[in-house]
């Protein structure tokens, strides 16, 4: 018999992850109330449409590019061991079978805007209104920040997808 091993799988790491992002911005409200930052996001608001697949895949799949911008945050920027299947992924379609996809949005495009310097545009109310209204244009937006060089988060590197 296999002596049990003390490693976590890579869901563990990524339910770890989003458990502890609710508890930091449970605790933490100035992510909430704080006023919007001077950067403005990387690709425009309607630069969803470059290029095309991605904007097919976010719009059939949205879970999918919410778990690779989750991905290229938090572990590699290459998409080096990039799983389509992961706990990112299935947690956001899991809250949004009960309506909640704009809650793990809001903690990934928070997530985004704290590591980013200067501070990206918007808060929380901004951001609220903006996944209720058009949460596919947002996905790819937020997708597009993490892949550019100008304004990218602290830790993230550029490659192809």
């Amino acid at each position: 018999m296999a002596a049990p091993t003390h490693e976590k799988s890579e869901m563990q790491h990524d339910v770890d992850h989003w458990v502890n992002r609710v508890n930091h911005v449970a605790k933490d409200h100035s992510g909430i109330t704080n006023p919007t930052g001077t950067a403005p996001w990387y690709s425009s608001f309607f630069g969803c449409f470059d290029p095309v697949d991605t904007c097919l895949v976010t719009c059939c799949c949205p879970c999918i590019t919410f778990g690779k911008t989750h991905h290229r945050l938090n572990k590699d920027g290459d998409l080096i061991g990039y799983n389509v299947v992961n706990a990112s992924c299935l947690g956001w379609w899991a809250v949004s079978c009960f309506g909640g996809h704009c809650i793990p949005n809001l903690l990934q495009r928070h997530e985004i805007r704290e590591r980013s310097q200067p501070n990206l545009q918007g808060n929380f109310v901004t951001d609220f209104l903006k996944e209720k209204e058009a949460q596919h244009l947002l996905s790819i937006e937020k997708k597009d920040v993490t892949m550019q060089q100008p304004g990218k988060p602290v830790g993230m590197t550029y490659g192809p997808q």
